[in-house]
């Protein structure tokens, strides 16, 4: 989609690729406030299925400009748990949270506050044993 940016991809188990992405620019009446996700499972060289997050914030309420977020796919057997950062706020960058997805990105069942201050870029890194 045109506008997005500062994206977040994860491999699920299956080998499908999940694009998680903030919106800089929306021209085609899709909503820029919340986190617009695709999918590939071509290893990126397509992607289909672009929608719009119905659960997943992106940046501040009263602006159209997004904020990176983190993502990060937590490895456990074959399950595709994906955690995602970013803010809960209306009109400043504050409000960190984090949510956890159990089905590979199609629901958002937890959430959770984890700073209430000043919170601006996030990222995950996960540690391969």
């Amino acid at each position: 989609a045109n506008g997005t940016g500062e994206a977040a991809v994860v491999e699920l188990s299956d080998g499908t690729l999940y694009y998680n992405s903030r919106r800089h620019l929306s021209t085609d009446g899709l909503n820029p406030r919340m986190r617009h996700i695709a999918s590939s499972i071509d290893g990126g060289e397509s992607w289909e299925n672009l929608y719009v997050s119905d659960a997943l914030p992106d940046g501040e309420k009263n602006r159209d400009y997004g904020l990176m977020a983190g993502l990060d796919r937590l490895p456990y057997e074959d399950h595709d748990i994906l955690i995602f950062s970013n803010i809960v706020s209306q009109k400043v960058r504050k409000n960190g949270t984090v949510w956890l997805s159990f089905d590979g990105g199609k629901s958002w069942p937890i959430q959770k506050l984890i700073d209430p201050e000043g919170f601006k870029y996030s990222s995950f890194s996960s540690i391969k044993q």
